[in-house]
């Protein structure tokens, strides 16, 4: 047994590993944070989907257009997304991004990691891509302590090696919490809501820009992001998140 080994042993016995959800005992949290029996309740995403927003769809090919991407005209291209934002997936991404656990930082980007390799842009060459998280008010983030989508943003670009711009969108006006707002509501509130960072003028030319947070709901956000690097001359604007809800883009 490797030093290595006997080191992760000693650990798992001194701070036993717990799942993350019901909290039942580990072995080991080497591979996972999660139990079997919550593993088991995990709905990922698989075809068919949406070709251009990813929504899970009973039946179709490829080539299948959900009526939302129909009826709605985006300013990303594609969109992606890992599992279905239900009770567990939802459950996870709020001790994450609210709970302060950390740990589960390496499972949602491999989770991530998943929805990018389903994107178009998983066969372009990495040069011709920028990655970028979802910014957070400065506000926001003082609260938070740290934006869920940029420590996502940071695992892929050690995984991957694509060129990563952490700061590449600011947030510029402090909108209120989407949970609670309709579509049109959710539209208005991050309506000019993002900007550019000066930095990066005149760096979007013929890139594909991919874009990464926790969760696409509507994706009035990502869709605001996207207007942003869109207008400043990005090329492609794709979109992967760890989860979505199992509705069209176009819902309350």
């Amino acid at each position: 047994m490797t030093f290595g080994a006997v080191k992760e042993k000693f650990l798992d016995i001194l701070f036993p590993p717990t799942c993350a959800l019901c909290e039942a005992q580990l072995q080991t949290q080497k591979h996972a944070e999660l139990c079997g029996n919550c593993w088991q309740l995990v709905k990922f995403i698989t075809k068919p989907y949406c070709k251009i927003c990813g929504l899970p769809l009973d039946y179709g090919d490829d080539n299948q257009v959900c009526l939302g991407c129909t009826q709605n005209k985006h300013n990303f291209d594609y969109a992606r997304a890992a599992v279905v934002y239900g009770a567990i997936g939802k459950d996870l991404i709020l001790k994450f991004k609210h709970g302060d656990k950390i740990s589960l930082q390496k499972m949602l980007a491999n989770w991530l990691l998943r929805a990018i390799s389903e994107l178009p842009s998983a066969n372009v060459d990495k040069s011709s891509l920028i990655l970028a998280p979802v910014s957070l008010h400065w506000t926001r983030l003082l609260m938070r302590k740290y934006n869920q989508a940029a420590l996502l943003a940071k695992d892929i670009n050690v995984k991957t090696k694509i060129p990563c711009a952490l700061d590449l969108l600011k947030r510029t006006v402090m909108t209120k919490s989407q949970g609670r707002l309709g579509l049109n509501q959710r539209r208005a509130n991050v309506k000019n809501a993002f900007q550019l960072n000066l930095k990066y003028k005149g760096n979007l030319c013929n890139k594909t820009v991919l874009l990464v947070d926790d969760v696409f709901t509507t994706g009035s956000t990502l869709n605001e992001c996207a207007k942003v690097l869109r207008r400043e001359g990005a090329k492609e604007v794709h979109v992967a998140t760890i989860a979505r809800t199992h509705h069209p883009w176009a819902a309350s």
